[in-house]
């Protein structure tokens, strides 16, 4: 009987050190899962103001192509006066 009760005292002391050895692997899962978390979460801040570094120079390009046609057409308005002055008044 005395055996027994050893073996089973035995059995319960490993099942106690495995349980603590699971347990701390849960925790030191855990530490790791919460440092990626945060790694993760730092990472999509840095794609959000990655991307509205984006949007703003989208809209800065959109606003300079603005500019750009309508240089280009008054450019193209000045050289047509330009050629009508010239037809007008032939240079000599």
């Amino acid at each position: 009987m005395e055996v027994l009760l050893w073996l089973l005292a035995q059995t319960i002391e490993d099942y106690q050190k495995q349980l603590e050895q699971i347990n701390y692997l849960i925790s030191e899962n855990q530490k790791k899962l919460d440092e990626l978390q945060n790694q993760e979460k730092n990472l999509l801040l840095e794609i959000s103001i990655i991307n509205t570094k984006i949007q703003l120079y989208e809209e800065k390009l959109d606003i300079l192509d603005e500019q750009i046609h309508k240089l280009n057409q008054e450019i193209q308005l000045l050289n047509k006066r330009k050629k009508e002055r010239e037809y007008i008044l032939p240079i000599f």
